[in-house]
């Protein structure tokens, strides 16, 4: 929910989304996550670049005081992708060279600490570690997308077969979901309120479809250039 979020970041935010230079350096543009009253940033890290350190992980909280957000992580490589939900973060590590077929999976969360009113993390330091993503495809790796529901998070990953696939975690376990079945553009993961959707961007034009209890559900074709 943006009205949560402190109004500088936000508008540091904007300014560097829409700024020409940000978008034709695309590993300078941050991640954002929000959900309730926590929002979480990747941001540059250049005072720590020196000690290979490139990328930062804020949170700002709505019972921080206004304007206030701390750094709780930093990171070799910006994570490829962040979702959120309440006070839990999840984050996509992309491959590198040294293990270019693994794409982990990280969860950190915070808490309101009465003693020192601050939000501090769980766990105090590093990440909780959850299973790797299971990868079938022969590869080059490219997570697309990650997003938060109250059933775990969602994941869809390009692994360089015809089509995505696309992971839900169930009990700390990653369970494939099965895509609606003629998707054939370049697809595109969301969430609309709690529930997850999928964006086809088919040359015959933009496709929605929603995955509710029983499957997927086809939205009405959208119009060309939507």
């Amino acid at each position: 929910m943006t009205a949560l979020i402190p109004r500088l970041l936000l508008v540091l935010c904007v300014a560097l989304v829409w700024s020409p230079q940000a978008r034709s350096e695309s590993d300078q543009v941050f991640g954002v996550a929000s959900a309730r009253e926590h929002a979480w940033y990747l941001l540059p890290s250049p005072e720590t670049a020196e000690d290979g350190l490139t990328w930062s992980l804020a949170h700002a909280g709505q019972r921080d005081e206004p304007n206030v957000f701390r750094l709780l992580r930093r990171f070799q490589n910006r994570p490829a992708a962040i979702t959120a939900d309440n006070d839990h973060l999840w984050l996509i590590l992309a491959p590198n060279s040294t293990r270019p077929r693994q794409v982990s999976v990280r969860v950190l969360r915070v808490e309101w600490d009465p003693r020192i009113d601050r939000y501090i993390p769980v766990p105090r330091t590093g990440l909780d570690l959850l299973p790797d993503l299971p990868i079938a495809g022969p590869g080059p790796i490219r997570p697309l997308g990650l997003e938060a529901t109250p059933r775990g998070p969602v994941a869809l990953i390009d692994e360089g077969s015809d089509r995505p696939r696309m992971h839900r975690l169930v009990r700390g376990v990653w369970t494939e979901v099965d895509l609606p079945p003629d998707v054939s553009g370049s697809l595109h993961l969301g969430k609309e309120g709690e529930e997850i959707v999928l964006l086809d961007t088919n040359p015959e034009g933009p496709r929605q479809w929603r995955l509710g209890t029983d499957g997927w559900l086809p939205e009405s074709s959208l119009p060309p250039g939507s």
